[in-house]
């Protein structure tokens, strides 16, 4: 197994986790993708480069995973408080204009509400008709500001080049090339010399 093949695994794997749903799946092959390529250029220091990044993928990924799993059990337990206030269920996905206005209008706390749009994201910033309909319906303002600058999306991991020490190899032999000459292939750039001359 090669270090290029450990990559493009855990380049799958992140893949596949960005499409979850759950912190938990996203952050755990982030943090495989990382630690592989860590555990790589660390394990490339003792000539072992491939085993380096698996025992850093699966460091990376384990702790990925437990701080994804603390975030998305953060995310539930407020889900709950605000399905509580509310008094049903709220809908899975991102925050829209109207389910906050119907959080507010049925009591729920404008800090619950807050954290719901940031752990939940919006589709796209408010626009300036959605704010003035949001405050026409009496949203809290740091609600309406929640809802303008939604979180940022989490970024690509960086891909890490493997950088090739410095010094000299073995030496290298090529064999001769053919040979140049009358029988043989024109060998460097050809050039002409010519006159004319016209009335």
């Amino acid at each position: 197994m090669t270090l290029r093949s450990l990559l493009a695994g855990a380049t799958l794997l992140v893949a596949a986790g960005c499409a979850s749903p759950y912190q938990q799946d996203r952050l755990a092959g982030a943090g495989g993708l990382l630690g592989a390529g860590a555990g790589a250029l660390i394990g490339s220091q003792s000539g072992n480069p491939a085993a380096g990044a698996i025992i850093g993928a699966g460091v990376g990924a384990l702790t990925g995973s437990v701080v994804g799993g603390s975030i998305d059990e953060a995310a539930a337990r407020n889900r709950a408080q605000i399905e509580a206030a509310y008094g049903r269920q709220v809908p899975a996905g991102t925050a829209t204009p109207d389910q906050v206005v119907a959080l507010s209008r049925a009591g729920v706390s404008p800090a619950l509400i807050v954290d719901y749009v940031r752990t939940s994201g919006v589709d796209h910033p408010a626009t300036v008709q959605e704010v003035i309909a949001l405050h026409q319906q009496g949203v809290p303002s740091e609600v309406i500001q929640a809802m303008q600058s939604p979180p940022p999306a989490p970024s690509a991991p960086p891909i890490v080049i493997e950088e090739q020490p410095l010094g000299y190899g073995p030496p290298v032999f090529y064999p001769p090339g053919p040979p140049c000459g009358f029988y043989g292939p024109r060998c460097g750039p050809r050039v002409g010399w010519g006159i004319s001359i016209s009335n």
